[in-house]
């Protein structure tokens, strides 16, 4: 008998690693937005724990949740440089474990969690404040997070046009395409960086018509001139988790309702709340409410203009992988009897 053999006379248990395709086949933006919806309608506790851990080629996060059935963990780096190389900009793990014992149960391909969780998130709050009726879209972004994005979104709302805009006119052009594949009336605008229009379609035009407007990019500064906006446009911003970086001007924010996924984070985490106020455009006093609260109470639609802004948060990695480890075979022990 060997060493390690006679440390672990039961050898530690194996959790089941989840195969990409099967995972693939049950990520839904139904089962997400579901599993996000239960979560907020139940008694759950809702908390944002993020570590980040610079690293030489970028960052490395660590995001632990909890439920009455799970323990989950997201283990994901960030490495801005990779996708000039063909390589994602995100990667990683989702480690599950028993709630009681704290054995390993299932590991998940990280990334594919986060693309459809983030989305139904948003897909989630368009759905409580958008107006009923088709919407006109303008995503800002190319990347699998504008994507997801519109599939989520055309779970809750019909979508009467998708207008993507991006740096590069090729990955705009090449997710129209995608979208139109698959049945969505989508075109594309191609815009420099913060933004001018050019190329097919005039971005300016495009706003001047938006009813429903998200920003999943990787920029650091406003995308667009909050004038370009109608006065009742819905606006989603999804890209940043960080203080020193913002996707929308002050002025977006300014008099409008502001819902926000966590109060716990906004003044932490939302560079878009945090420099807004510095500039004197909004106040602490300005948030309206929290995704839960409006969930929760039915908001609905409101005069003028509602900024939702979120970063992502733990217990929606853990929500959405509870989910899916069912839907691929494991225990049925969903996350939403959380406490």
């Amino acid at each position: 008998m060997g060493l390690i053999e006679s440390l672990f006379p039961r050898l530690p248990a194996t959790p089941r690693a989840v195969d990409s395709a099967a995972l693939a086949a049950a990520l839904t933006p139904r089962l997400a937005i579901d599993a996000i919806r239960s979560w907020l309608e139940s008694d759950n506790s809702i908390s944002s724990q993020r570590v980040v851990a610079p690293v030489a080629a970028g960052d490395l996060l660590i995001m632990p949740a909890e439920s009455t059935s799970y323990v989950g963990v997201k283990l994901v780096t960030v490495a801005p440089a990779n996708p000039d190389g063909g390589l994602d900009r995100i990667q990683g793990v989702y480690q599950l474990f028993d709630s009681a014992t704290l054995s390993p149960v299932a590991v998940f391909d990280a990334a594919m969690i986060t693309a459809v969780r983030t989305a139904a998130v948003t897909a989630v709050a368009v759905d409580a404040l958008a107006a009923c009726g088709p919407q006109r879209l303008v995503v800002f972004g190319t990347s699998i997070q504008a994507e997801s994005h519109v599939a989520a979104l055309a779970e809750v709302r019909p979508l009467a046009s998708v207008t993507v805009v991006g740096r590069r006119a090729e990955a705009a052009a090449a997710l129209a395409g995608r979208l139109r594949r698959q049945g969505v009336a989508a075109d594309w605008a191609l815009t420099a960086h913060p933004a001018k229009a050019a190329g097919r379609a005039d971005l300016g035009e495009r706003l001047a018509e938006a009813t429903l407007a998200v920003t999943a990019t990787s920029a650091s500064s406003p995308l667009f001139d909050s004038s370009q906006l109608p006065a009742d446009c819905l606006v989603a911003a999804v890209g940043s988790h960080s203080p020193a970086a913002r996707e929308l001007d002050g002025q977006t924010l300014a008099g409008a309702r502001i819902v926000v996924e966590s109060r716990q984070a906004a003044w932490r985490e939302y560079g878009e709340l945090v420099q807004a106020a510095a500039e004197g455009a909004i106040s602490r006093h300005d948030i309206a409410g929290d995704l839960r609260e409006c969930v929760r109470d039915q908001w609905g639609p409101a005069p003028g203009r509602t900024v939702f802004k979120s970063a992502g948060m733990a217990w929606e990695d853990l929500a959405v992988a509870a989910r899916a480890f069912a839907a691929t075979g494991g225990q049925d022990r969903p996350a939403a009897q959380a406490s």
